[in-house]
């Protein structure tokens, strides 16, 4: 270059310059810290107050986060997603394949092999197919009541491709899950199980099972949404009882029963066999699929209570009518004759807002809370009746199998 002054121009924005080359440096640096080469749209965060969740992400994944930008009074945080490959490494061993079988009427039960066709003596076998995961030292496997339905026979594959024949301890008709149990093996360790009340929307979210048999595959993505119920999923013949977790990881046939596991490795959710297409699926958070076992493993069987009511959602105008705060709640719709909550006095319009001192959300929370009520103990609802507030004293009785 010549030794000629630079144009007034030019001299003029070198200070402009030096500082977008400056802050181009910074955010290169925090890039390169956070693992990754350039940050995209994508892998910003936002987090308000004193960014604990990030912190903790930080905390779990390294040094992922860079120094918060100001931006009003939300701080905006690079940062770069994690890998899964590790999560996936370690919960392998743990997820296994369910298979199950019927044996036709009058032929010799033998496992497996291929499939007879026609009818008659050449009858084929009915096969179930799921995933599943160990859940304690005895050798316990949690999987869905799907994939076991009319089994005769059900087998584990593990990771290594052996086979055990599985002892069926009991499978729960209104969560759709089931407990299974195999002789434990060394190799085969059991699942963490996390706290699925501390999911929030938005959270990473991994599924581990195996689609259509293809043994160990791995999705990610989030919880979409949380509290989903029968109504949300808008499917014939689906659990009644389970809190669904909405979530956007890829759930596919034979990936039912398999975990879905939070960052920390810890399983959070069982993969539902419900899918309405087009990326939506649901899970059973842990927290309820853990009790649900419990009482499979020591009785076989989910004993619930019920009340005999048919409830609606407490929406806007609902609650304008019946001059209530706002929404909440759950309305009666019908009252079940012989039920305890004729006997108890509860009429259709009954808006309930609490059991046992606890609030009513929505109808799916009344049903939750109602269930786990021992039968035959007396519990207080608070209601309101034609705007006015009342106390109504009813003693569930247990859930029967079908409410006909």
């Amino acid at each position: 270059m010549s030794g000629r002054p630079a144009p007034a121009w030019a001299r003029a924005a070198l200070p402009a310059a030096a500082a977008l080359l400056a802050a181009a440096a910074t955010l290169g640096a925090a890039a390169a810290t956070a693992g990754c080469h350039e940050a995209s749209p994508d892998t910003v965060a936002l987090e308000s107050g004193t960014g604990e969740r990030a912190a903790k992400t930080a905390g779990a994944w390294g040094a992922a986060t860079a120094a918060p930008v100001a931006a009003d009074d939300v701080k905006r945080v690079l940062y770069a997603p994690p890998s899964f490959a590790a999560l996936a490494a370690a919960a392998a061993p743990s997820v296994v394949s369910v298979f199950s079988a019927a044996v036709p009427e009058g032929r010799e039960r033998f496992p497996f092999g291929e499939p007879l066709a026609g009818e008659g003596d050449d009858a084929r076998w009915a096969r179930g197919l799921g995933s599943g995961f160990v859940i304690d030292a005895d050798g316990d496997v949690l999987t869905t009541a799907g994939v076991i339905e009319g089994a005769d026979l059900v087998l584990v594959s593990f990771h290594d491709g052996s086979e055990q024949e599985a002892k069926i301890l009991g499978r729960d008709r209104a969560t759709d899950l089931a407990l299974l149990q195999v002789k434990p093996r060394a190799d085969v360790r059991a699942m963490k199980l996390g706290d699925s009340d501390k999911m929030e929307v938005g959270d990473w979210i991994i599924a581990v099972g195996n689609p259509y048999g293809l043994t160990r595959t791995v999705t990610a993505g989030v919880v979409s949404a949380k509290g989903r119920s029968a109504r949300d999923m808008d499917v014939g013949d689906v659990p009644t009882r389970a809190d669904f977790f909405q979530t956007d990881a890829s759930i596919n046939e034979g990936n039912a029963g398999g975990p879905l596991l939070n960052v920390e490795g810890e399983v959070v959710g069982v993969a539902a066999e419900v899918d309405r297409g087009r990326g939506i699926h649901f899970a059973v958070p842990i927290n309820l699929a853990a009790r649900v076992a419990a009482a499979l493993r020591a009785k076989g069987r989910v004993d619930r209570s019920f009340i005999g009511v048919l409830t609606g959602e407490v929406t806007g105008g609902v609650a304008d009518h019946y001059g209530l705060p706002g929404p909440g709640g759950a309305i009666v719709r019908e009252v079940l004759p012989g039920s305890p909550a004729e006997k108890a006095g509860l009429r259709m319009g009954d808006v309930v807002l609490e059991i046992a001192g606890k609030t009513v959300g929505d109808p799916a929370a009344l049903a939750r809370l109602i269930e786990v009520v021992p039968a035959g103990k007396t519990v207080e609802l608070k209601v309101v009746r034609e705007g006015k507030a009342r106390t109504v004293k009813v003693a569930p009785v247990p859930l029967p199998d079908r409410l006909d």
